[in-house]
């Protein structure tokens, strides 16, 4: 399954964002696809709950980059892989996200609620 997962990773590389996205999916075997229950982020979700989910493509000590979305991410954000907690800290860019938000719109930012990592950069 890694071998599997990292000849993905070069493809997705190869093939763009999109077709990548749809390889990695099948190989999670549909874990990368939106809790059923919460709404995919849409302009209209100002103060609601919501998931962003994708690829972290920029990282600060206090946000995230996720599907082009800045989400804020404080220090008591709970992150779990598998169950078990991860540091904030140990995500990197390239690591799949799902991450659970609520939309501030007195700041118009995104801040994290949970932060599930799908698949990690290797």
């Amino acid at each position: 399954m890694k071998t599997l997962l990292k000849s993905l990773w070069v493809a997705a590389g190869l093939l763009g964002g999109l077709a990548g996205a749809v390889l990695l999916g099948v190989a999670l075997g549909g874990a990368a696809r939106a809790a059923e229950n919460l709404p995919r982020l849409a302009v209209s979700d100002v103060g609601q709950q919501a998931v962003v989910q994708g690829m972290v493509t920029g990282k600060s000590a206090d946000s995230l980059v996720v599907a082009d979305q800045t989400i804020d991410t404080p220090a008591t954000t709970p992150c779990e892989k598998d169950g078990k907690r991860v540091m904030l800290s140990d995500l990197q860019v390239g690591d799949w996200l799902k991450v659970t938000v609520y939309r501030d719109a007195a700041h118009d930012q995104l801040q994290a609620m949970a932060i599930e990592v799908l698949a990690r950069q290797e």
